[in-house]
């Protein structure tokens, strides 16, 4: 978008307006004295005594009267305003703008004094109108004459037409029904009071540009922007509310080759080999449909393994179940779940763990790891490398189903809650589909194929593409951006845009492949039966883009989206145990297949195992080497098992899961502080992780859950 900032001498806002929109590709300074007209999208008229209160009968020498934004109407850029209306360009006046706008008869009523007679400077709750989408911000206004009067018929006009933009909620200077903002009768022309440009929370100060940006968009569907970037920006997707609790593991070392922020963990264990390592949670999911929940979050973790190009080898499974009727049947389909996924795929599951509590009768908790195996010189990694490269989506067709899963993850359950109700937002999975995906994806990067992938979990397509870009930007310091088709989606049915873009189905991936390449990555996706196509292609603009028939339907700024890390009151809310158990229920886990792969030195079925002896060993003759696996809630309970068994721990990964933020964030903060600091003293680097929060029912939090897995080798 090319933004136009007007200047006239004694403008003192024009540089907080210009900062407000500098992320934009381009941006310019239009002065008073411009005639020729320049190509823009969107002009902005900022204020603050921008054109002096003042109207002169000569020079500014001579004398005066008070009438704010006269003055500018003696200089040729009116002109140059005049002829942007005219070819269609969007225009916003801000304070002394908005007064400008109504000298100039392009925007109806009048303003005046306030009826305090004084200059007023504060913060006021404003109410403003996007198109029918309301929304609330704490915004500054610096006004004497902020009093906006409209005639009795100019106001019924207002409210006919959805004119009024902006109302004030804690704030009377004596305008016409609080009125603080309007639109012109086309709705291309804002003029408002409050000044949105010196607001300074960023997740306001983000929302309110999104909003405002997208008015200006030809028939540009407002809501469904929100609705997105509500999504993109939940806690489950976002990680807002723990940002600043992680950004400072110790996460690298000389065995790390690549640490958190990857779809996976990798490990190097010598011998040209390495471990690619994932531990996710799949909580609500498994709290509304056992079955399903399980088995997807089984599923979601070995699409990570697979999509950094490794063939998984072994999955564990760590649950904590309630006690009471319900709680058991939900357990029974939980490990129902995780066992069709972990057979039908044929991958071990050599062991785990099951807690049960009635602390987790109304949130029960699954959380699986899993580890594959592959040579150092085929990682793949989860961005973009350059412009003009295609972005393919591969594997399962997309459907409804997980259609705002991560909303739903990020807030607690209502003791009345019905859970039938979200079922909607519950994946379902295909187990020999993404058995057919792993088999394409590893036969395209035996031919080198693959310049980055993701797989599609939360967040669906918009929040994968992004990722993608976003990490591309960061690693080769570029520009990208990417233009999406949702038209040529592959879907199960008819679906609403918002479902098709964010949608969780299972068994899909993208890739982002170069465009001389694309016919040999279809002939593989086809040998192998699975969904290919091409929805979308990267390019230089900084801009992500999604069209549907080439209308543009969504608009982001890479620069400009950021969610903002959130700080909460540091108290210590803990949840104490009652009576719960760790137990081996050898029957009800003998449905997990623990051999397929040969891999399997020890696990449950061992006949020495005992619930006591939280580990596993694998196999990997690839490299000559053993892998410990040791898990438990505290880092000494991996660290003491691994030395005992006289492995050498290597790295660790965790999985916190914990009540809702206001809550417990404390307590994750000591816990991970804690770990942090025993991982730097052993040398023993984290290198993946997962955050659950809102484990919540009623008024009751689980007890803070933090799982913990420790990978040591032999040798």
């Amino acid at each position: 978008m090319k933004v136009g900032v007007v200047e006239f001498f004694g403008t003192n806002c024009s540089i907080d307006t210009y900062n407000f929109f500098k992320d934009e590709n381009e941006l310019i300074f239009i002065n008073q004295y411009q005639k020729e007209y320049i190509e823009l999208d969107l002009l902005v008229i900022p204020g603050g005594f921008a054109f002096s209160d003042r109207e002169y009968e000569g020079k500014i020498t001579g004398e005066f009267t008070i009438n704010p934004g006269k003055q500018a109407l003696k200089y040729p850029v009116i002109n140059f305003i005049k002829e942007a209306n005219i070819k269609g360009v969007k225009l916003v006046g801000i304070c002394n703008g908005l007064q400008i706008l109504q000298h100039m008869k392009l925007l109806p009523g009048k303003f005046e004094e306030n009826d305090s007679k004084k200059f007023c400077s504060k913060i006021v709750n404003c109410t403003f109108n996007f198109n029918n989408i309301k929304q609330d911000f704490n915004v500054p206004i610096a006004n004497g004459h902020g009093k906006l009067v409209f005639t009795d018929d100019e106001l019924q006009q207002l409210k006919d037409n959805n004119q009024i933009f902006c109302t004030y909620n804690n704030h009377n200077n004596g305008s016409t029904e609080n009125i603080g903002g309007i639109y012109n009768e086309n709705h291309n022309i804002i003029g408002l009071f409050p000044h949105f440009e010196r607001v300074r929370n960023l997740d306001d100060k983000l929302l309110l540009k999104h909003l405002l940006y997208n008015l200006f968009i030809e028939n540009y569907d407002i809501k469904l922007h929100y609705k997105i970037t509500q999504e993109l920006q939940s806690e489950h997707i976002s990680y807002k509310s723990t940002k600043s609790v992680l950004k400072n593991l110790y996460t690298k070392n000389n065995s790390v080759i690549v640490p958190p922020g990857e779809n996976a963990g990798i490990l190097d264990i010598g011998n040209g080999y390495c471990l690619t390592l994932k531990i996710e949670s799949h909580n609500s999911p498994s709290k509304i449909n056992a079955f399903h929940g399980a088995s997807t979050g089984v599923g979601g973790c070995l699409r990570d393994l697979i999509t950094m190009g490794s063939r998984p080898i072994g999955i564990l499974d760590f649950l904590y179940f309630g006690i009471d009727d319900n709680s058991s049947k939900l357990l029974d389909e939980a490990v129902k779940g995780i066992s069709y996924y972990g057979n039908t795929f044929g991958v071990c599951n050599p062991c785990g763990s099951l807690y049960l509590s009635r602390n987790y009768n109304k949130n029960p908790l699954v959380n699986v790891f899993g580890v594959g195996l592959m040579k150092k010189d085929n990682i793949i990694y989860g961005n973009i490398t350059d412009e003009n490269q295609l972005m393919i989506l591969v594997g399962a067709r997309t459907g409804n189903d997980g259609v705002g899963g991560a909303s739903m993850s990020s807030k607690a359950f209502d003791d009345d809650t019905d859970l039938e109700d979200l079922e909607k937002n519950i994946q379902k999975g295909d187990a020999f589909l993404e058995k057919l995906l792993c088999e394409s994806f590893l036969e395209l990067n035996s031919y080198h194929l693959i310049e980055g992938s993701q797989d599609l979990g939360a967040g669906g397509i918009a929040c994968a593409s992004m990722e993608l870009v976003e990490r591309g930007r960061k690693k080769f310091n570029k520009n990208f951006g990417l233009n999406l088709h949702i038209e040529k989606v592959p879907i199960k049915c008819e679906m609403e845009d918002y479902d098709i873009i964010i949608s969780e189905a299972q068994e899909r991936m993208l890739i982002v492949v170069k465009e001389e390449n694309i016919n040999k990555v279809k002939e593989i996706c086809d040998k192998y039966d699975l969904e290919n196509a091409v929805i979308g292609k990267t390019n230089c603009s900084g801009c992500y883009k999604i069209f549907k028939n080439k209308k543009l339907i969504y608009i982001e700024n890479f620069k400009n989206f950021k969610t903002p890390e959130i700080n909460y009151p540091q108290k210590l809310t803990l949840v104490k145990d009652k009576g719960g158990h760790f137990t081996s229920n050898y029957e009800l886990f003998s449905q997990y297949d623990s051999t397929i792969g040969c891999r399997t030195i020890y696990g449950r079925n061992d006949v020495k195992y005992t619930d006591k002896q939280k580990y596993a060993i694998l196999d990997i003759p690839e490299a000559n080497e053993e892998v410990c696996i040791t898990f438990g809630n505290t880092f000494d309970d991996c660290y003491k098992t691994a030395i005992k068994l006289k492995y050498k721990p290597k790295c660790i990964l965790n999985c916190l899961n914990y009540g809702v933020p206001d809550d417990i964030i404390n307590n994750l903060r000591i816990f991970m502080e804690d770990l942090n600091k025993k991982c730097f003293e052993h040398d023993i680097p984290i290198i993946g992780g997962n955050v659950s929060l809102y484990n919540k029912t009623g008024d009751k939090n689980i007890p803070d859950t933090p799982q913990i897995v420790m990978i040591s080798l032999l040798k």
